[in-house]
Parts: C-alpha cells; sequence; structure tokens
C-alpha cells in the first residue's frame, strides 16, 4: 500500500493555498495578495515595463511587496509623488519592513517628521538598528538595479533606432 503521503491518500488537505499544493484550489485573491514579488522587489523596473496585468491583480488584492513595487515606480520613475506616496503608505500599512522604512524616509525628508517618525518607530529601529540596516542596504540594491535596468532599456532603444535624446531625460 502508499504511504501517508501518496496520492492515493484522499485524506490529506491541499485546501492550505500553498504553492506546493494544487494553486488551481486556491481563492485568487488570496493567491495575489499573498504572492511573494521579491524579484520584483530587487528590480522593481522590471514590472514597468512588463507584467502589467499581473502588477494590476497583485495590487487589486492588497499585495504589500506590490504597493512597495508600484510605490517606488510612481514616486521615483515617473516623478508623481502623491501616488507614490499613496502605495508606498499602503505598503507599510500592511508592514512591510521596507515599504515601512521608505516611507518613514521620505515623510522626514519632505518635512513630516510626526508621521515619518511614526513609521519608523515601527521597525523598532532603536532596539534593532540591523532591522534598519537591512532595510537601507535593500533599498540601496533596488536604486542599484534600477539603474542597470534603465541602461538595458536605453540600450534596447538606442539598438532599435531611437533618438539619443531618450537618454538626457
Amino acid at each position: 500500500m502508499g504511504s501517508a503521503n501518496s496520492e492515493t491518500n484522499y485524506n490529506s488537505d491541499e485546501s492550505t493555498g500553498s504553492c506546493e499544493g494544487n494553486p488551481s484550489n486556491t481563492d485568487p485573491n488570496t493567491y495575489f495578495k499573498n504572492l511573494d514579488l521579491q524579484l520584483f522587489v530587487e528590480e522593481p523596473l522590471a514590472m514597468l515595463c512588463s507584467f502589467r496585468t499581473f502588477r494590476n491583480e497583485c495590487l487589486s488584492t492588497g499585495n504589500p511587496k506590490a504597493h512597495y513595487i508600484e510605490g517606488l515606480l510612481q514616486y521615483f520613475q515617473h516623478r508623481r509623488s502623491i501616488r507614490g506616496l499613496k502605495h508606498l503608505r499602503q505598503s507599510a500599512d500592511a508592514n512591510y519592513d521596507y515599504g515601512v522604512y521608505i516611507y518613514s524616509i521620505l515623510m522626514l525628508c519632505r518635512g513630516n517628521f510626526s508621521e515619518g517618525k511614526k513609521y519608523l518607530d515601527r521597525l523598532s529601529w532603536k532596539t534593532n538598528q540591523a532591522r534598519t540596516a537591512q532595510c537601507l542596504t535593500m533599498v540601496k540594491n533596488s536604486k542599484r538595479n534600477q539603474s542597470r535596468f534603465e541602461d538595458q532599456i536605453f540600450n534596447k532603444y538606442r539598438l532599435n533606432g531611437a533618438p539619443n535624446k531618450l537618454r538626457q531625460s
């Protein structure tokens, strides 16, 4: 006979919604809300040019990493600060560390010290400085990857005959 974990064991519970089980049984809202977008967190511009439908699904379900990525894209790439801050705050409100960190730093830089301090305190930065340092490192890496991705996009357009004015904007 088969083991307790064999395919013939119909008493096993596959309704947990994990990737290891059968994802077709998972509620789509739960799936997109809890989807790990670490690849895109590390390279947010990858989500700018591709994966639009995927990004919108994750945003509509409230995925905190999707809101973090969208906030970075809106604030830094599109220069839409209000829209970017809205997404970053949603990420921070969902207690996503990188969202909390970047939102609090932006609030401090914009002169909204009470809001910035309130969110920065969520990271327990006074007692756990390693957590804040980890967030800073991740933000720096995202920025470095953004520059590399921008170079790839520029080279793609240049090879397709686009004018060199693209680089100056």
